[in-house]
């Protein structure tokens, strides 16, 4: 799958010191070593993302949402929460939107490993979860997994602001190439979704 082999990549250009995310191991099953081009090109597109993931949430003087579109097992949750919890404590809510089989696999491996684990509770059972269509999901207060097709945009608009989506409160909409894999029109409907979905959108 397209989200496992991502994670192996990640996984290589932090085993090799491109960048650090202790987070990313846990989600991959073995070691795989790349390519440099490719070590190089992975150290580059999460250095950008995140310089300006955290460009944008220094400037919010208050609470403020990020919504990662196509989240798969992308550990940015683990990293902001652990290097920058400042951040998370102004307020932020932070929702990861993926197909619902790559969440209840994501929440799987939250609740299997601790080092996971322990960013939302000290055991298994204290990690806030729901039941969405026969799933379970991970939910807390700063954190909302949402089960959702980014090519069906009614229905991924109707699915986040269930799960607690603010129109009134300023937000950073992620996608690391997502939107590539999905049909044009498809791509550009989630665009236009993200450009009227809140009043104060910041990226």
């Amino acid at each position: 799958p397209l989200t496992s082999s991502v994670s192996f990549s990640k996984f290589s250009s932090v085993s090799l010191g491109y960048y650090d995310d202790p987070f990313v191991r846990h989600v991959v099953r073995f070691p795989v070593k790349r390519a440099p081009i490719i070590n190089r090109g992975y150290y580059a597109r999460v250095s950008a993302m995140r310089a300006s993931l955290l460009s944008v949430l220094e400037s919010c003087p208050g609470p403020c949402q990020v919504v990662n579109l196509g989240a798969g097992l992308d550990t940015t949750f683990f990293w902001l929460q652990s290097k920058h919890d400042n951040l998370v404590k102004k307020g932020l809510t932070y929702f990861e939107v993926d197909f619902q089989d790559s969440l209840t696999k994501k929440t799987g491996l939250i609740l299997k490993k601790p080092a996971l684990m322990t960013v939302f509770g000290p055991t298994k059972d204290a990690v806030p979860t729901v039941v969405v269509d026969g799933s379970t999901l991970v939910r807390t207060e700063t954190y909302r997994m949402v089960a959702s097709d980014l090519r069906e945009v009614q229905s991924l608009e109707s699915n986040v602001l269930a799960a607690g989506f603010s129109k009134d409160v300023p937000t950073v909409f992620l996608c690391e190439c997502s939107l590539v894999y999905i049909r044009p029109e498809a791509s550009d409907a989630v665009i236009q979704w993200a450009a009227r979905a809140t009043k104060k959108r910041l990226y």
